[in-house]
This record gives structure tokens, C-alpha cells and sequence, in this order.
């Protein structure tokens, strides 16, 4: 894929673009003519933190890339290509190692692109991890845009008939770094898949979900926290499309922007005319932080959830909350001897560990949970 094929496609998309109405890529990542520059780069990013059982996976680095209408994403990731891996789960394959595709450590300054391709064969059960936090080796400028460092991933997945797989992801960005996930989806009849996000930090992230159920009686479950700090942003979007008989669907993302920091959901649930007996559930809940008296704007959050149904025999619901937090909650705690910081601290992570509480390996909440309670609240 060349920089050509990205300008071709209209190069960032900006806020014209429903999907990116609040988050316009040119600001954070500089002209679409940096592609151009930045695509030959001979940078090879260091991925040997990646790991997966030694047995029964076909493993190979990807080199290919498929070029067939990608989106203007895609097209940047791939344009970008700075290594990616292909994995092929047989049919019926079982395992309780993970396949870990994290991308941690320090890297040079510039765009980079990795592009990883799942295949999960009928029957087979896989659970995936993926911790991404790469920081820039050398000096930054904070509040200087375009971002020194940004790192677009890509992952396509393929779910083949009954197949299973368990996606735990932790985002983490510094500031003057961008951390943006694409994974794409396509399900098989009775797959399910459920995708568990933690994504936190002072710089930009941008995490989207694009989920197809093709088969019959497929499964999709998405749980999501974003965390902005320090003038950050978070943007979580995700799509999934309902194609096929008596499909279910399950998203509920929260988020807290801290003073002077915004998030972003938008969540597309679409069911098509042939998807009858679907059952889909939505729901958003974010929480915008204060400091009465310091003198730093109120977190800001943007929230969207969108219902596109054709079917007539079909449950979907969808809903968002937003607010502050209860002022008569911290007084209480204030009034059992807690300092106001430390009681607005303990509401923020209540609100917070509802969605943690359901990453289903103990090691990785437990190292979420900790990160959290060392979370700022300005």
C-alpha cells in the first residue's frame, strides 16, 4: 500500500467525517503529505515484547498487505507498515495461553504502522492481549501539535463458525504521543467475541471497533474505559453491523475527562432488514471532573450512541448519562475526616472500576486497578 493510495482516498479524515466529528486526525498528526514523507522510513519497530503458545499456531511476519478498499485508515496503517504478524487458530484449537500482540517501549519520533492479521478456525477458543504504550526516545514539546510520535494499529480478525475469542487491550498514551487502534471483526454463525478496553492517558487515543456479524446467532460483547488526563484526549467508536438471524450485541463504555481533558463515544449499532430476533444493548456513562476554585476548565465529553434499525422484529436500546460528581457524596466523605482530593479521588475510581471488574485475567485487572488509583483527577 503507498502514501498514494492514502492521498487518493482524501488523506486524514476531519470533521466532516461523522465518525471523526471530534476528533480530526490533521491538528494532532500534522498535513497528509507527512504520510508521503514518512512511508519509506527504514524505522523497524521493536516488537519483541509480542509472545504466543508454542504450539498449534501458524505464526508468520506479514509482508503481503491487502489492498481491496481499504479505509483511509487502513490505508495510513498500511502505508506506514513497520512489521505485523499473521496467525492462523485450526479449528477446535483450545488454549489458555495467550497470543500477546503488545507494542511497548521507545520509539523513534514519526508515524508507524503495524498491521496484524487473526484468523480463528470453527470451534477454536483464543484469548488475546495487548498492552500499547509506546513512548517517544528523545525530547518533546507537551502542547506542541503535530504529535512527535503517533503509532496507528491495525488488526484484522476473521471468526470462523463457533469460534470464541477474549480481546483485553490497555492503551496508555504520554503526552506529545498518539496511540489510534483499528480492529476489525467479521463473525461467522455462532462466534462470539467480547473486547475488553482500558485506555488512559494525557495524550491522544483514538480506539474503534468495526464489528460485522455475518452468520446466524453470533455474538458481540464491548466494555470499554477511557481515562483523559492533563489536557488528553480519548475518542472510543465502534460500529457493529447485525446482518444475520437472532444476533446479540452488548457495548457499555464509560469515560472521565479531568479538567481541561475530553472524551469522545460514538457507538453505531446498525441492523439490517435480513437480521430479524436481534437483541442489542448500548449504553455510555461518563463522568466530567472538576476542581471547584482552581481555575481549570471542566472535563468536556462528547457522547453519541446511534441506532440505524431495519428490521422490524427486533430489542435494541441505547442510552447516555453524563455529570459531575455528587457534591453531597464528597461532602460525606469529607465529613469522615477525607480530604476534598482524596474523596473526589475514591468517587472517580468507584465510577470507574465497574468496567475494570470485568477483565476476566486477574493479573491484568489487578495491574489496571493499580494504575487507576495512581490516576490524576487535574
Amino acid at each position: 500500500m503507498s502514501g498514494d493510495e492514502f492521498l487518493r482516498m482524501g488523506g486524514w479524515p476531519g470533521p466532516e467525517v461523522e465518525a471523526w466529528k471530534y476528533t480530526p486526525l490533521e491538528p494532532w498528526l500534522g498535513p497528509v503529505e507527512r504520510v508521503q514523507q514518512e512511508r519509506t522510513s527504514t524505522v523497524s519497530l521493536d516488537l519483541s515484547c509480542r509472545s504466543w503458545p508454542s504450539q498449534g499456531l501458524t505464526v508468520h511476519p506479514l509482508t503481503s498487505l491487502d489492498e481491496s478498499g481499504p479505509d483511509a485508515f487502513q490505508a495510513a496503517a498500511q502505508a506506514l507498515h513497520r512489521g505485523g504478524v499473521s496467525i492462523q487458530v485450526p479449528a477446535g484449537y483450545q488454549s489458555h495461553e495467550p497470543v500477546d500482540l503488545s507494542l511497548i517501549g521507545q520509539v523513534g519520533p514519526g508515524l508507524h504502522g503495524i498491521n496484524d492479521r487473526i484468523h480463528v478456525g470453527a470451534g477454536a477458543r483464543l484469548r488475546l492481549v495487548q498492552e500499547i504504550h509506546p513512548t517517544l526516545d528523545g525530547p518533546s514539546i507537551p502542547t506542541a501539535k503535530p504529535l512527535a510520535l503517533a503509532t496507528l494499529l491495525n488488526l484484522q480478525i476473521t471468526l470462523d463458525e463457533g469460534a470464541e475469542l477474549e480481546i483485553i487491550r490497555w492503551i496508555r498514551s504520554n503526552e506529545a504521543t498518539g496511540v489510534l487502534c483499528q480492529t476489525q471483526i467479521e463473525q461467522a454463525q455462532g462466534s462470539q467475541v467480547h473486547v475488553y478496553t482500558l485506555a488512559q492517558g494525557n495524550g491522544l487515543i483514538r480506539h474503534q471497533i468495526l464489528a460485522h456479524q455475518e452468520g446466524d446467532d453470533a455474538y458481540t460483547g464491548l466494555y470499554g474505559l477511557t481515562w483523559a488526563t492533563q489536557g488528553g484526549h480519548a475518542d472510543q467508536y465502534s460500529r457493529i453491523r447485525h446482518h444475520a438471524l437472532r444476533g446479540q450485541s452488548h457495548q457499555h463504555y464509560k469515560a472521565v475527562a479531568a479538567p481541561a481533558s475530553s472524551t469522545v463515544f460514538n457507538g453505531v449499532l446498525r441492523v439490517e432488514l435480513d437480521a430479524q430476533e436481534t437483541n442489542a444493548f448500548q449504553k455510555s456513562s461518563n463522568l466530567m471532573l472538576d476542581l471547584p476554585g482552581r481555575g481549570l476548565p471542566s472535563g468536556k465529553v462528547h457522547a453519541k450512541p446511534e441506532l440505524q434499525i431495519l428490521a422490524d422484529n427486533v430489542r435494541c436500546s441505547h442510552g447516555a448519562t453524563m455529570g459531575k460528581l455528587q457534591e453531597d457524596a464528597v461532602f460525606y466523605l469529607r465529613s469522615r475526616g477525607i480530604q476534598d482530593d482524596e474523596a473526589r479521588r475514591i468517587l472517580t475510581l468507584a465510577f470507574a472500576m465497574e468496567i475494570v471488574d470485568k477483565v476476566p485475567d486477574e493479573s491484568i485487572r489487578s495491574r489496571m486497578q493499580a494504575a487507576l488509583e495512581a490516576m490524576p483527577t487535574h
